[in-house]
């Protein structure tokens, strides 16, 4: 044992050297000094921080980047000495952004008691920049968002993004330039569009203006930017601002006595309807009116036309590629269907091509009656990806999604959408939602959205999984059981060239030792079958490669699947059938390969289903909507319904 000093006397540490790492799995060995030193360096942190953080917290976040370094930090090196200089550096980093914080609030105090109030003219300006700024970050590729998001928002130096990201201080430094550069130039464009060519567009007071929205917007947490990530769609536009104006930037951390932050619509749409009435079935919401008098005039006829087309454009799912189907809970009495893909119908020219050939855009339908009838929802915002629902839906009625754009969320029956964390990966809700409150993304290193606090914060897991980008995959008995399934791709022990594909057991936050996926190298998708509490089966898909466990997660063996081809999607269904679509392409022709396939035996064997049907040559997605009612996508565009199990299909289902 050696000593370690903090600022409240001795701590004793163990003076490890990772002797005998060579010889074994430096996962075991990383696991290992974890358990060892993670006591004395909280107590560590504690002495250096005082009262002013949590030193756990401290100490869990100084761990989770020595391991992000793990697999390029010396073997002859005192451990302790890698993981206490982090935790010293984020103690150091907490005190001085307190000085900072405390400094930018005395003087925006002092800018808004002497400041005259804002102008009627100033607060439409703010409105119209912040619509500006948030169309510009939605038109930057995912990889620039999440630079910002890391840099500008949760404060991450250049070299902290280069030990997450495997690359040097300067090529990190000059990608934030580039996503800075693109930043600037989609909001020059954003804002060039909508004034029509007025002169001086980008910076109207604008400096002046930015601080004060700050400042009201949120009152600026002193918490450290590298812990916690107010990553929600408000402070996205105040640091998209801020980048182009080259002003400071100052966090607004969303507080219970602010009011709600505006919403992320385009310009078309600032208000919502009183009365919001649902675009399929023409439901009136709970949205109450302020006034008796308000409630009988919002229940008028005209006023619910207006609400429907404020919700629904026109359009037909029949030629729409479906990337994912999204069924109500099976604990919900809804018969709520949507489908998310892409589409020609509606977009605008492509920016290259001939001035009226459309280029295909992100699409979103709903149907409220089991595929009977779809509208195609207006969606202002939409960036495409996977539609999330609570497991508490339609009580809780938002609409989330994930995709290129992150973590989106719509408020409005999808009429609009606006970004609450621009960290886009695999994405998965809790089915303990109402409690749980956790959205997980597997963006590199793993986070944990919170809805109720409106935070986005480092996932927290004990024996955190090996590997960069994450995927999760919740058992559906998770608010008794509390097992979550983690997917992830690490080099190969083997051959550090090749990658393994792995998935691990978490429970109640503890992880187990991953469980290797023989052959497979890319992130695996992992999912529980829908009877895990009584069955404990847990299905895995890596690129053309299918596993199944029986045990729990505890091992994973291969289903031989009916064609060497691309997993599109899998659904199973009350009674455990399980369906799989397959897709494949000719590198020569462009044609389609593929098909729609059932096992009932555990991947034994398979039917193939929808033969003579467009299915045959490819399917994009599947969803059983029970009652032996299947949803099924044709690689070719549109959407086909079966009623009995697959035996029979049309383009819409059958009135239930």
């Amino acid at each position: 044992m050696a000593g370690g000093l903090s600022g409240s006397g001795a701590v004793a540490v163990k003076l490890d050297r990772w002797e005998g790492a060579e010889e074994r799995s430096r996962d075991d060995a990383f696991a290992e000094l974890y358990e060892s030193s993670y006591p004395s360096l909280v107590k560590y942190c504690r002495g250096l921080l005082g009262n002013g953080a949590d030193p756990e917290e401290v100490a869990q976040e100084a761990f989770l980047r020595a391991w992000m370094t793990w697999d390029r930090y010396s073997s002859n090196r005192p451990f302790w000495a890698l993981v206490a200089t982090i935790a010293r550096n984020l103690c150091m980093d907490h005190h001085r952004h307190e000085r900072v914080v405390s400094a930018v609030l005395e003087q925006r105090a002092g800018e808004l008691t002497s400041t005259p109030g804002i102008t009627p003219e100033e607060c439409l300006e703010q409105d119209e920049e912040y619509e500006w700024a948030r169309q510009a970050l939605a038109e930057l590729c995912p990889s620039h968002q999440r630079i910002i998001g890391l840099r500008e928002i949760e404060g991450w130096s250049a070299d902290e993004m280069a030990a997450a990201d495997g690359t040097s201080p300067e090529a990190a430094t000059a990608a934030l330039y580039r996503a800075r550069q693109r930043l600037r130039d989609a909001y020059n464009r954003v804002a060039a569009g909508a004034m029509a060519g007025l002169a001086l567009f980008p910076m109207r007071g604008m400096r002046r203006r930015l601080g004060l929205w700050a400042h009201l917007t949120g009152q600026a947490t002193a918490s450290s930017p590298g812990l916690v990530s107010h990553a929600g769609d408000a402070v996205a536009a105040v640091v998209a601002i801020a980048v182009v104006s080259g002003a400071g930037i100052v966090n607004p951390l969303p507080q219970q006595s602010v009011p709600d932050r505006p919403a992320g619509v385009t310009a078309e749409s600032k208000t919502v309807p009183t009365g919001v009435v649902n675009a399929v079935n023409g439901e009136s919401s709970s949205v109450a009116a302020a006034t008796p008098a308000a409630a009988a005039e919002t229940g008028t006829a005209a006023s619910a036309a207006s609400s429907v087309a404020s919700l629904v454009v026109p359009g037909t799912p029949d030629n729409i590629i479906v990337n994912q189907f999204t069924v109500a809970p099976v604990t919900s009495n809804s018969r709520d269907v949507y489908a998310t893909g892409t589409s020609t119908d509606g977009c605008p020219p492509a920016p290259s091509g001939p001035s009226h050939t459309p280029a295909p855009c992100a699409v979103l339908f709903h149907s409220s009656d089991g595929g009977t009838t779809w509208s195609r929802l207006k969606a202002s915002g939409f960036s495409g990806g996977t539609v999330l629902l609570a497991p508490t839906f339609p009580i809780d009625d938002r609409i989330f999604v994930t995709g290129a754009s992150g973590l989106q969320v719509s408020k409005d029956h999808g009429a609009t959408f606006s970004t609450a964390v621009p960290l886009s990966g695999p994405t998965a809700i809790s089915p303990a939602f109402a409690f749980d409150h956790r959205i997980l993304i597997g963006a590199v290193p793993g986070w944990e959205y919170r809805d109720d606090l409106n935070s986005t914060t480092p996932l927290h897991l004990v024996n955190r999984p090996p590997g960069q980008t994450l995927s999760f995959g919740f058992s559906s008995s998770y608010a008794r059981d509390g097992e979550l399934f983690v997917g992830s791709s690490i080099p190969s022990s083997t051959d550090p060239t090749q990658r393994s594909a792995i998935v691990t057991e978490c429970i109640s936050g503890k992880c187990n030792s991953p469980v290797a996926l023989p052959g497979a190298q890319v992130l695996p998708t992992v999912v529980a079958s829908r009877n895990f509490a009584t069955n404990g089966v847990v299905f895995a898909l890596a690129g053309n490669l299918f596993y199944r466990s029986v045990d729990g997660g505890d091992s994973f063996e291969p289903v031989t699947l009916p064609a060497n081809l691309g997993i599109e999607g899998i659904a199973e269904d009350a009674d455990g059938a399980l369906y799989v679509s397959l897709l494949g392409t000719d590198p020569k022709g462009g044609a389609t390969t593929g098909g729609l396939y059932v096992t009932r035996d555990g991947g034994k064997t398979w039917t193939q289903l929808g033969k003579d049907t467009p299915l045959g040559k490819g399917a994009t997605s599947v969803s059983a909507l029970g009652h032996d009612r299947l949803l099924a996508s044709p690689a070719s565009g549109g959407l086909l319904c079966s009623a009995d199990a697959g035996k029979t299909w049309a383009t819409r289902c059958p009135t239930p």
